[in-house]
């Protein structure tokens, strides 16, 4: 099932064209937790892919929604970051659904 204008885009590792903005992945969420909670953020991030129903294995863009929207109801630091994630993808599918054209 495509998620944007462009089938292109539906893969790990698309981008935006000209906006050069990849496509965000569970990778990118787990190294934002490091970022936060450094050594601890193993057991954060095992927790959340649990309630998530994820493996971590998962590269599409609604795995990354999902576990994103389990990261937004859970302590303040975490939903801070879910937060931002959240933006992240909500601007990739955005520039994503724009026709080539006008990239």
């Amino acid at each position: 099932m495509a998620f944007t204008a462009d089938p292109q885009l539906d893969r790990p590792g698309a981008n935006t064209g000209a906006y050069q903005l990849v496509q965000p992945t569970l990778d990118d969420a787990r190294t934002a937790l490091r970022g936060l909670y450094g050594p601890h953020s193993n057991d954060i991030w095992c927790t959340l892919l649990a309630r998530a129903g994820l493996t971590g294995q998962e590269n599409d863009l609604d795995s990354f929604d999902r576990l994103v929207s389990f990261m937004r109801d859970a302590e303040p630091i975490t939903q801070l970051c879910g937060r931002s994630l959240a933006v992240r993808s909500a601007t990739y599918r955005q520039l994503a659904a724009t026709p080539r054209e006008q990239r």
